[in-house]
């Protein structure tokens, strides 16, 4: 099968390309882990907070405040990508109707969105997982993780 593979090899690439589209699931799986996330903040909250505040100094409400935003990005924003790349949009039209603010198209909400999750990776990569030499894993998770999303904006002004 290797020998096929390779000896095919144009073959074997272009079945990858055709109709299938691999980036809605790429999101889709990126998603999960900060659903989780965003979900066991809701159980753990006064033990996430409690984190925090000893993490930053920062005062009780600001942080109560900062989870909840986080709590909000993890799971609402997520679902709105998901939805945004399976080309969905129950939850867009849903906020179109509550929003009485300002018009935005549902590629400009994902930008947003995006734009919102790399502040947040910054963030947490500076509070929760700097750079240690004895433990990179973490650090390096979170740059990886800043990388993808940095080209899922990116990728968005291609269309």
């Amino acid at each position: 099968i290797l020998i096929y593979i390779m000896l095919n090899i144009d073959n074997f690439l272009e079945k990858f390309e055709g109709d299938i589209d691999l980036k809605k699931y790429g999101i889709l799986l990126a998603s999960i882990m900060f659903i989780w996330s965003g979900t066991n903040k809701i159980f753990n909250f006064d033990k996430k907070v409690l984190t925090l505040i000893k993490k930053t100094n920062l005062n009780k409400h600001l942080c109560e405040f900062g989870m909840i935003l986080v709590i909000l990005l993890e799971i609402i924003g997520f679902l709105f990508l998901i939805e945004y790349f399976f080309k969905k949009n129950i939850l867009y039209n849903l906020f179109t109707k509550i929003n009485i603010f300002i018009e935005l198209s549902q590629k400009q909400l994902i930008q947003i969105i995006l734009l919102l999750i790399l502040l947040f990776l910054i963030v947490v990569t500076l509070i929760y997982h700097p750079f240690d030499m004895n433990h990179p894993i973490p650090f390096l998770s979170n740059l990886t993780t800043f990388g993808l999303f940095l080209y899922v904006y990116n990728d968005l002004f291609k269309k």
